[in-house]
């Protein structure tokens, strides 16, 4: 914050270099901010950030799709979820122009999107931006790499909420077996795919009964 102020008087006494890198301060001061759960501090500095972002945008697109994401995040968190929707789709449309849709940063996105869906009860549109995340995240990483196993997580989750069991049985048995391992029997990220493995099956056995 004391480096920010300082930053912020000499943007006052006319240096435009401080003026287009303070919003790498902002940024990190809202980061922070999400970090401590203060959700209303941490998107007054994002805004702040994009502010700054959007008057010097060639060297700073991509930290401004990168805000916008955050931004979009921070309100999902705070249940504003038209906003959070706007801003990863403002996201969107950054890395669709200058790096494309493949870029790994999109999988975030296409991530956040499907969180914010999936709160406001549209698993279909969940289920779609989920499928578009593990098929970028396919594309760049091992089967056993810690963001694909949360990726297949996620999506087999999307296709319980979908009453699609069998698909949600293929990613959840997926993810159990690597997890099972490299992660201790006690692990908490072990008990929560154990306890949605459960779930789905007795979901498909219930199904299969009928």
């Amino acid at each position: 914050l004391k480096s920010t102020k300082i930053k912020e008087i000499l943007i006052e006494q006319g240096d435009s270099l401080e003026d287009s890198q303070i919003g790498v301060n902002y940024h990190n001061i809202a980061v922070v901010y999400r970090y401590l759960g203060k959700y209303d501090l941490c998107v007054e500095f994002f805004k702040k950030a994009i502010d700054t972002y959007e008057q010097h945008k060639e060297p700073y697109l991509l930290g401004l799709a990168a805000s916008y994401t955050h931004l979009g995040s921070a309100y999902r968190h705070i249940k504003d979820y038209e906003k959070s929707l706007e801003y990863h789709f403002l996201s969107l449309k950054i890395y669709e122009e200058n790096v494309g849709l493949d870029h790994f940063d999109v999988a975030t996105v296409y991530n956040n999107i499907a969180y914010t869906f999936s709160e406001i009860n549209e698993p279909d549109k969940n289920l779609d931006y989920t499928q578009r995340a593990v098929k970028i995240y396919e594309q760049h990483l091992e089967p056993t790499h810690p963001y694909l196993l949360i990726s297949y997580s996620n999506l087999a989750l999307a296709f319980f909420e979908n009453d699609n069991f069998n698909e949600a049985k293929f990613y959840i048995e997926h993810v159990v077996e690597v997890r099972k391992k490299t992660l201790a029997e006690d692990d908490v990220d072990l008990t929560n795919v154990l306890h949605w493995q459960k779930q789905i099956y007795q979901a498909l056995n219930s199904v299969n009964e009928k």
